[in-house]
């Protein structure tokens, strides 16, 4: 019946609007008067369950946010007793306590560990002068990153790897290097309380004279950059 309207309400209106007119001329529109009571009948039927349940939905509505403002209230008032009871345990050294309120006591902190190795280590000079060096890492826990280099004397000889710089980031500008070598050679450690990462792959940056300076990391592509 394409024009009964589709919404629950929406139908109701249309036959409860029309019943009147139905009821003084039934025999005249083709209907019988047991018809006619019979649609009145399931207009109040339907109304009366529309309504019990658009109440329904507001009392569980209503008893849904009353269950969690109970239960917020609970747990907080409840979670406080459970602080007073270790609490009251730990200041008078007394483990019995636990065993009484069969409440565990407060558990270690999870040792986290030593952080992951930094990766995709590269270094740039910028337009002063300084070598920007950057990498992937994580931060969580507190982790910093501890930067060494390695210098390449013009002969070749490689020197001892030697402290650079720190960071709480995942990249250092390191404006502190060395004149006078032939190369210079980057690597990272990842270091938090719960020990030291392995070292990065190195990065090296070749210092040409007049000519270019090559960038190339451990497994990355290597780069190039006019002097």
């Amino acid at each position: 019946m394409g024009i009964v309207p589709n919404t629950q309400q929406g139908a109701i209106d249309f036959f409860a609007n029309r019943l009147p007119t139905w009821g003084a001329n039934a025999i005249k529109i083709g209907l019988s008067a047991e018809q006619v009571t019979q649609i009145a009948t399931d207009v109040s039927d339907a109304s009366d369950k529309l309504a019990a349940a658009q109440a329904a939905r507001i009392a569980a509505k209503n008893a849904t946010l009353e269950l969690a403002l109970a239960m917020d209230t609970m747990r907080s008032f409840g979670g406080d007793l459970v602080k007073t009871i270790r609490t009251y345990a730990e200041t008078t050294g007394d483990n019995e306590v636990y065993t009484l309120s069969d409440v565990p006591p407060i558990a270690p902190p999870t040792p986290v560990g030593a952080p992951a190795t930094p990766t995709d280590l590269t270094a740039v000079i910028n337009n002063f002068g300084e070598i920007k060096t950057e990498w992937k890492g994580s931060r969580a826990a507190g982790t910093q990153f501890i930067l060494q280099r390695q210098m390449k004397a013009v002969d070749g000889t490689l020197g001892e790897w030697t402290y650079a710089g720190s960071s709480t980031t995942n990249d250092y500008t390191d404006n502190a290097v060395p004149t006078g070598f032939a190369a210079v050679s980057y690597r990272v450690y990842a270091q938090r309380p719960g020990g030291t990462s392995d070292a990065s792959g190195t990065t090296t940056l070749n210092f040409g004279i007049g000519g270019s300076q090559a960038v190339s990391a451990s497994g990355n592509t290597d780069l190039t950059i006019a002097a």
